[in-house]
């Protein structure tokens, strides 16, 4: 008997995808996905259930970003059915009630309808078409910045399509005003010139899960280089195009994290993550 979970969540996500249209109160729609009610299937020794205000995350096993003080914590909840299975944060303990729930939908929203339900969709095309397929996709999420003015998640691990020959690197990111209830872009914060490409091209740090699982960073400074070289024109019109409708970034006290996809091959981890200078 075929599941039905994945095709009502592709129903109930629609209206909430559009333009313009309010996101849905996904969380109170369905009971697997809700912000308020616990959920036993997850180790609590891996989850920031009851965090204090101010906490570190550990950023590619060699860099420690630490959060300002704020007035509520982040609870570790997930979205689990067939082979999707996602960790997201939801915020707790906001001076605003109303605000917190509609901050929580934000994030449950945005992540059905910016990742999880594309992979949804294509699977049903694919098997409309009569053909097997299988969506994929692991997610586990890292804080880089909670204040009560703003909230910075990025979401890291794989996806893949069975008829994929291997799993590629997953990520995806949310940046929340959190006064304003809006989802920020890399624009909001920096200007995509010669200026930021210049602070790109010699980082502070770089990261992606390739690193994380071993791999020298060597490898991530060679693609700078030659994506900055003066000679690769056609590359960096390319990063300037995908950085300009991107929203896939993470904020710090002091840094920008910015993640892009342009001339990252698969064996190099799919995807890039620069740590450029900036005062928040």
């Amino acid at each position: 008997m075929k599941k039905v979970l994945p095709f009502i969540l592709i129903l109930l996500v629609i209206g909430g995808c559009k333009d313009g249209a309010p996101p849905l109160p996904l969380a109170e729609s369905i009971p697997p996905l809700s912000s308020s009610a616990p959920n036993n299937n997850i180790d609590e020794s891996n989850s920031a259930l009851a965090v204090p205000a101010t906490i570190s995350t550990q950023i590619a096993n060699s860099v420690t970003i630490e959060s300002i003080s704020c007035t509520y914590y982040i609870e570790q909840n997930r979205i689990a059915f067939d082979n999707v299975d996602v960790l997201y944060p939801q915020v707790k303990g906001f001076y605003d009630a109303d605000k917190q729930e509609r901050i929580n939908d934000l994030i449950i929203n945005d992540l059905l309808c910016g990742k999880i339900n594309i992979g949804v969709l294509e699977e049903k095309r694919e098997r409309d078409a009569g053909r097997e397929e299988s969506y994929n996709l692991e997610l586990s999420y890292e804080v880089f910045m909670q204040t009560d003015q703003l909230l910075s998640v990025l979401f890291t691990g794989t996806e893949r399509f069975t008829s994929s020959h291997f799993a590629i690197d997953s990520v995806y990111a949310i940046v929340i005003n959190l006064e304003d209830e809006a989802i920020l872009s890399v624009v909001d914060f920096v200007l995509i010139d010669d200026a930021l490409f210049e602070k790109m091209k010699t980082p502070n740090n770089v990261m992606n899960c390739a690193v994380r699982e071993g791999m020298a960073k060597e490898t991530l400074y060679k693609i700078l280089e030659h994506l900055f070289a003066e000679d690769n024109d056609i590359s960096r019109e390319l990063l300037q195009e995908e950085l300009n409708n991107s929203r896939c970034f993470a904020v710090t006290q002091s840094s920008l994290w910015i993640v892009f996809t342009t001339a990252i091959d698969h064996a190099s981890g799919d995807f890039l993550a620069v740590e450029v200078p900036y005062e928040y």
